[in-house]
């Protein structure tokens, strides 16, 4: 092995000993802190930058996170889609960043193993985002 393929082996190998030690010791108390709240609050209280901040960890720590995807969503799934279902003008930043997050589990973690209790309804919200894509793409090429 040359010079600088043990360069780019030894900073792979740095890049995923920090992406296991953040997904170990970062991730555990800020998921504590910051989904109980989203949870627990009332519907206009909720932040949409938390469903955006979990789909950036889960796209960045991609398979590393699959043990926490079901405590992420039992706090944000259920209270998330009772917002976006009952009026599809409210809360557009919600349903913009959870769709995004539902797009990065099903890319980077098997979400029919995180939780199979809930696999119908999970894959009624993917293709309810599926569905929603495929209407805004042609909505904005008719334009």
């Amino acid at each position: 092995m040359d010079n600088q393929n043990r360069c780019a082996h030894s900073n792979f190998a740095r890049f995923r000993l920090f992406t296991l030690k953040v997904a170990e010791n970062f991730v555990p108390p800020l998921l504590d802190a910051v989904l109980l709240d989203y949870q627990k609050n009332v519907p206009a209280a909720r932040e949409p930058e938390v469903l955006g901040t979990m789909a950036t960890i889960v796209n960045k720590l991609e398979g590393h996170i699959t043990k926490d995807i079901p405590k992420i969503f039992d706090a944000v799934f259920e209270c998330t889609l009772d917002m976006i279902n009952k009026d599809f003008e409210e809360f557009p930043e919600h349903r913009t960043n959870f769709f995004t997050l539902l797009q990065a589990v099903n890319s980077h973690c098997f979400a029919g193993e995180c939780f199979p209790s809930r696999r119908k309804l999970w894959l009624s919200s993917v293709a309810k985002c599926s569905s929603r894509r495929k209407c805004r793409l042609v909505t904005k090429n008719a334009n």
